[in-house]
């Protein structure tokens, strides 16, 4: 035996006789020492007992004579103290927390109260992961099953290695993340980061925020971006659809097969400009069937000229903190809307040719605008300009039905030429 080793008498004793430790007048457990300094374990056949208490039942590691604590050993397997229902780790001299050894050579996890397994902690308090009995690092889970990353000293997670991301009870991988609880993606030489991780359908991995909605990977300039997939992120509570944002926290939208921006339904963020269409013309955001007004200013046109809003019935509206640019208002069928004066009641006329003997009523939507009798000389509803075009434009399906027909006909041709060949 060497002049500082330890005796662990449960290994070595033939003739075994159970031992207790002797307390103090308050209660606590006392560890004895060897002629070495070193602190030892009783000899027990109840792993339970082999290390000592404090007076309200809280066990603790012995120690060596330089101050580092050390694991008792059981069957061969060094095993963990217990305090407030859970496991803890001995400490080295410097205060790092490290794995017991199993007879194997690989290591475990302390447990906490709840079952979830946690990681030890260095002096600077980053935590460093368990090696199995082939010395490859595995995670560490908590208590429904969830790989978790351990933590710098900063409490961001971090993957022990380069191929290593946490897997959850299902069976799906995850990102690390921050201190803040905000996913960080994989990052590219150019510091872009990407969606590296995928589903078993191919689909992208969403990191997520520091709230729990899904977020965007950003590219090297700051800008997030949209998989390649038609993926869009989701909020946590609502599962609804999120925009993606520039550097400048501008809205990206995402684009049709003709290139074409497109707002998203019952989007989890407001917009903070208009979509536009390939042409360049800004399209109104549409809330129940009625178009909204963004940053104060109204749609511009291909020309750059703005056009009003309408409403859930397709008269059009203005806001009067805006101003009429385009004069008055129309109707879905090309009436003259007068507006509603700022802070009363009563119309607000825009020229002299429209006066109160031409006021018929009020429209039904909000902000209940006067109904003329009137009908714009030059200016014509979007409204009626899209009925028009979708009376001229065949559905799709009508266009099948015709290619169905001629089909048949050509059929029916060449049976009638077969039997006359024939004949």
């Amino acid at each position: 035996m060497s002049s500082d080793s330890i005796p662990d008498l449960s290994d070595t004793v033939t003739e075994w006789i159970e031992e207790y430790y002797v307390t103090d007048v308050e209660g606590n457990e006392i560890y004895a020492r060897n002629e070495f300094g070193h602190e030892y374990y009783i000899d027990t056949r109840d792993p339970t007992k082999k290390y000592a208490k404090t007076a309200d039942g809280i066990q603790f590691y012995a120690s060596r004579s330089d101050g580092g604590q050390y694991y008792a050993t059981f069957h061969g397997d060094e095993i963990f103290a217990r305090a407030h229902g859970g496991d803890i780790y001995a400490r080295k001299i410097d205060g790092s927390e490290y794995y017991p050894s199993m007879a194997n050579g690989s290591n475990i996890y302390a447990r906490k109260v709840d079952g979830s397994q946690y990681y030890p902690s260095l002096s600077d308090g980053e935590e460093f992961p368990a090696r199995d009995e082939l010395g490859r690092i595995y995670l560490a889970r908590d208590n429904l099953g969830n790989e978790k990353l351990p933590l710098r000293s900063w409490k961001a997670e971090y993957r022990p290695e380069e191929d290593v991301y946490p897997e959850t009870a299902d069976n799906s991988l995850r990102y690390p993340v921050d201190a803040s609880g905000t996913s960080m993606y994989t990052l590219e030489f150019d510091g872009s980061e990407t969606y590296f991780l995928t589903d078993e359908n191919g689909d992208a991995i969403f990191g997520h925020d520091r709230h729990g909605n899904q977020r965007y990977a950003k590219d090297s300039n700051g800008d997030e971006y949209y998989p390649h997939t038609d993926q869009v992120a989701l909020s946590k509570h609502s599962n609804q659809p999120i925009y993606a944002i520039d550097r400048n926290r501008e809205t990206i939208f995402k684009k049709d097969d003709d290139g074409n921006e497109y707002y998203f339904q019952d989007a989890y963020n407001l917009p903070t400009r208009y979509a536009k269409a390939a042409d360049g013309s800004e399209i109104y955001l549409k809330m129940d069937d009625r178009e909204i007004v963004l940053n104060g200013q109204y749609a511009k046109d291909v020309s750059g000229e703005p056009y009003y809003p309408t409403t859930e019935d397709g008269n059009e509206y203005v806001l009067r903190e805006i101003g009429c640019p385009l004069g008055y208002p129309i109707t879905n069928d090309n009436r003259i809307i007068v507006p509603v004066e700022l802070g009363n009641d009563q119309p607000f006329f825009l020229s002299n040719d429209v006066n109160r003997q031409n006021l018929i009523g009020r429209l039904d939507r909000h902000p209940r605008d006067f109904l003329t009798n009137i009908r714009h000389p030059s200016r014509v509803s979007r409204y009626l300009e899209r009925s028009e075009r979708q009376r001229k434009t065949p559905k799709s399906s009508s266009i099948w039905i015709i290619i169905l027909v001629v089909l048949v006909f050509l059929l029916i041709l060449m049976c009638v030429s077969a039997v006359w060949f024939i004949k």
